[in-house]
């Protein structure tokens, strides 16, 4: 039983931190990757290029 409540509890926990970021984000959501490869696949992904 206990698993089952922690799963719930994620997920509204997830609920609330998606909610947050939607609303709150009226100049646009910032990312910052600290790994080279995640920095370097994000910045394609805002380019609009898609990795081969």
């Amino acid at each position: 039983m206990k698993d089952h409540s922690k799963q719930r509890f994620g997920e509204q926990l997830l609920h609330n931190e998606l909610n947050v970021l939607l609303t709150r984000g009226v100049h646009g959501l910032y990312l910052h990757a600290v790994d080279p490869q995640l920095q370097a696949a994000l910045k394609r992904a805002a380019m609009g290029k898609r990795q081969k």
